[in-house]
């Protein structure tokens, strides 16, 4: 990734999540790397006709619990995409707080795509297998069929 450095200090306020791509199907949550997935796949997705909203939390916490919601009122639907895997991960405890204040206006259970709950690997071609991107489409898809 390469893009310009600005001449001067920009200041970005991290309690609030900030929207990178306006979408109508599928609210996907995420942040830090998982961002370049997300657009990979809402590109995939869009060549479909299936609108993906991407949210960048920005800060695992505070999180902005507002933009979250009102992104799940309109799409009804959330998938949330961490680096890391799914086992105490920070979108097990997002998913639970979407869970109990958002549960009305989702029409499919929220889904999490993770990286795999095991170490690390080392060789470059097991580790593209471990990491969550090879399972975001899969998920995503699944998600979107309910």
């Amino acid at each position: 990734m390469r893009e310009e450095v600005p001449e001067r200090c920009q200041f970005t306020n991290l309690d609030k999540a900030a929207i990178r791509r306006e979408g109508t199907h599928l609210s996907l949550i995420t942040y830090g790397y998982g961002l370049v997935w997300a657009n990979r796949l809402a590109e995939t997705l869009a060549s479909e006709g299936i609108e993906t909203e991407i949210i960048d939390l920005r800060s695992l916490a505070p999180i902005d619990w507002d933009t979250l919601a009102t992104s799940l009122q309109k799409t009804h639907r959330a998938l949330l995409l961490q680096e890391p895997s799914e086992m105490m991960g920070p979108m097990s405890e997002i998913s639970s707080g979407l869970m109990e204040r958002c549960f009305e206006f989702l029409d499919a259970p929220i889904m999490r795509c993770s990286s795999l709950n095991m170490p690390v690997p080392f060789n470059r071609y097991l580790e593209a297998g471990y990491l969550a991107d090879a399972r975001l489409e899969e998920t995503a898809r699944k998600l979107l069929a309910y």
